[in-house]
Formats: structure tokens, C-alpha cells, sequence
């Protein structure tokens, strides 16, 4: 009986898709973000081009310090710049183990907004991801998994790892098959 509710509740973990919610903030908008979803009329402008995108780690949301810091700075200092929040704050609060499982599903989310910048013609050339922690494994996985989709050498212009976790290494092979669709 408890071997059947332990394996019921790993599987709920491991199934179900990544809550991810995606924040836009542009110098006309620096205090109160848009939040982005497929049907936005954003895509296709200007405000992805020299796109920032931010990535939280584990216990963290779009509300943490780094967030907070980072985007305001750049708002203030990097002229024609915008930044992207990606929230993962429910999968990211769930113990470290599992938040490092919740990570390859999560960058399938960040990837079909990747893909979504490419049907937009935005240049994914212009886009930074900077990951935190389990974040910047979220950036390298979903710029691997959209690269290899495309056929890019690089994909995006760059990725900026701060304190990449090592322990509990995040394993993609086991969730290649992880929702497409952009939630």
C-alpha cells in the first residue's frame, strides 16, 4: 500500500507539466511586467530584440532578489534592452531532488518560447539567458534541445551560468519526450 502511494506521487511529480510563467518588463514598463502567453499580441515586435531573459533557481521566483536586481539594473544601464522573467516558482519550490527533475520541463517551456521568437522573426541571436542554480541548467537544456531543432550550430547569442548546481546533476535523456506546448 505505501509502496503504491509513494510510486502514485513520484509519478504525479514526474508527469505533470511545468507551471511555467513568463514576465516581460521594457523601460515603459518596469514596475508592473506583462505577463506572456501564446496568444499575447507581442509577438513579432520590437520588444524581444536585445532580449535578457532571467531564470531563477531552486526556492526562487520571478519576486527574488536576483531578479529584482538584475532587471532593474539592466532597465537602468542597457539602453533598447528587455527583460524576460521565466517563473517556475511552483516546480522550483518542491525539494531540491525534485525541482532538479522538474528542470528538463521547464526548459521545454522556455524552448517553445524560443521557438516561438524564430515564427515571430525575432532574432534568437539578440537573446541572453542567465540561469541561477538549477536555472542556468533550464538555459543550457532549452538552448540545446532548440538548437538541435533547428539545426543551429549556436543558438542563442548567449548563456550566462551563475552557480550551476552539480550536485543532483539534471538528467534530460529520461524526459526527451516532455510536453511541447507552451503553458
Amino acid at each position: 500500500m505505501l509502496q503504491s502511494a509513494i510510486i502514485l506521487a513520484v509519478t504525479a511529480v514526474y508527469c505533470v507539466q511545468a507551471q511555467t510563467k513568463f514576465f516581460l518588463y521594457t523601460s515603459d514598463s518596469q514596475s508592473v511586467p506583462e505577463e506572456i502567453t501564446e496568444h499575447n499580441s507581442i509577438w513579432g515586435s520590437s520588444a524581444y530584440n536585445n532580449l535578457i531573459v532571467l531564470i531563477h533557481g531552486h526556492r526562487g521566483s520571478a519576486r527574488t532578489p536576483f531578479n529584482t536586481l538584475i532587471k532593474d539594473n539592466i532597465l537602468r544601464f542597457q539602453e533598447s534592452h528587455n527583460v524576460l522573467v521565466v517563473d517556475w516558482e511552483k516546480d522550483a519550490s518542491y525539494s531540491y531532488s525534485t525541482a532538479s527533475a522538474r528542470v528538463p520541463f521547464v526548459a521545454r517551456d522556455l524552448e517553445n518560447l524560443l521557438i516561438r521568437f524564430i515564427s515571430s522573426s525575432v532574432l534568437v541571436s539578440n537573446c541572453h539567458l542567465v540561469g541561477f542554480g538549477l536555472g542556468a541548467h533550464i538555459a543550457g537544456i532549452a538552448n540545446r534541445w532548440f538548437s538541435e531543432q533547428y539545426g543551429y550550430t549556436e543558438g542563442v547569442g548567449r548563456i550566462t551560468g551563475l552557480d550551476p548546481s552539480g550536485i543532483l546533476a539534471v538528467s534530460t535523456e529520461s524526459t526527451r519526450g516532455a510536453s511541447r506546448s507552451l503553458s
